[in-house]
């Protein structure tokens, strides 16, 4: 059943991602187990060098290698979701893998994985990864029971992670259902996994640590100009709209209420940066305003947005630029 091949099809969508591209092939061309992989790239209309950089790492592979390496390249930036999207489209392996640019492997990961799937095939492997802070780095434990109605709850709840960049997912799974996909570069990862476990039959967790998640300041999340904001804003709130009908679909909303619950105050964060232009204290009450009733008396809620909501509430969010510079003044931030 293992010997298809490829087994494993690592997908990469990128979009000027120059300083990180060349240390994110390197961990993949030079995977232990090779032999078995291969490469979709997906150029997402980059203004940078990224392509170029890719191309120069390309080029010291042999020719075996070379023939597995698949780049497609957009005239337009579409996003995240579609270039996903468009690589599975490409991809040919019994398994499908995601990775950012930013990122990395670990080396001897795609011969890990493969060891498990020949100790017991899964529909889906889920293993842990390590935070990549610019100055230090901190490990990630993904704790959540084994069957796919806790690991869906998990999920959704942020309990345990709804990237796609560390599970493999047999590629049957997303190629024969009729898969929703997402818009845009909010929580779409979240759409996609939400539905993978559903359809999976099998879900396993190891523990062994094989992707590098690199926080990156320079990150289109981290741009807070107030088109910036509102662009992903409006892209959230279009796919929490998509995350609950299809968990009220599969008559799981009821099951994931509060996991539902602490996304949709996430929308309201994602304003937070905009919190003193005109309008946006406003829209902060307004979005999902019928949970603004549980933030004081839900469990759900730690002290710190307690406060954060008794601030907008009585207008003293004008202290939040103050609070942040101390923050970084004190090395907090």
């Amino acid at each position: 059943m293992m010997e298809e091949f490829p087994v494993f099809s690592i997908i990469v969508p990128f979009y000027n991602a120059e300083p990180y591209i060349e240390q994110c092939a390197d961990s993949l061309f030079n995977q232990t187990l090779r032999d078995r992989v291969e490469w979709i790239f997906v150029n997402d209309a980059s203004t940078d060098s990224s392509m170029e950089r890719l191309s120069g790492v390309v080029e010291k592979l042999n020719s075996d290698c070379r023939r597995r390496i698949h780049i497609i390249s957009h005239k337009n930036n579409l996003g995240v979701a579609e270039a996903r999207k468009e690589g599975f489209e490409k991809s040919k392996g019994r398994y499908v893998m995601f990775c950012d640019a930013d990122d990395w492997l670990e080396l001897d990961a795609c011969e890990i994985l493969y060891g498990e799937l020949m100790r017991e095939e899964s529909d889906v492997i889920v293993f842990d990864y390590v935070h990549e802070y610019k100055f230090y780095s901190c490990p990630a434990e993904e704790k959540t029971g084994s069957d796919r109605e806790a690991m869906l709850k998990d999920i959704v709840s942020g309990r345990v992670s709804g990237s796609l960049w560390n599970k493999i997912i047999k590629a049957e799974l997303l190629r024969k259902n009729n898969l929703i996909w997402p818009v845009g570069s909010m929580i779409e990862d979240l759409i996609v996994c939400v539905q993978v476990m559903w359809l999976a039959n099998s879900v396993r967790v190891i523990n062994d640590r094989l992707y590098h998640y690199r926080h990156n300041s320079n990150s289109t999340t981290h741009n807070t100009s107030e088109h910036k904001v509102m662009e992903r804003y409006e892209t959230y709130l279009k796919n929490i709209e998509l995350l609950c009908g299809i968990l009220k679909n599969r008559g799981k909303e009821n099951e994931c209420r509060d996991g539902i619950i602490m996304r949709k105050y996430m929308a309201k964060q994602i304003l937070n940066p905009c919190l003193n232009k005109p309008g946006m204290r406003k829209k902060w009450l307004s979005t999902y305003s019928e949970i603004n009733g549980l933030i004081l008396k839900s469990k759900l809620f730690p002290l710190k947005q307690k406060i954060l909501y008794l601030m907008i509430r009585c207008r003293l969010h004008s202290v939040f630029p103050a609070l942040k510079s101390l923050k970084a003044r004190i090395g907090l931030s």
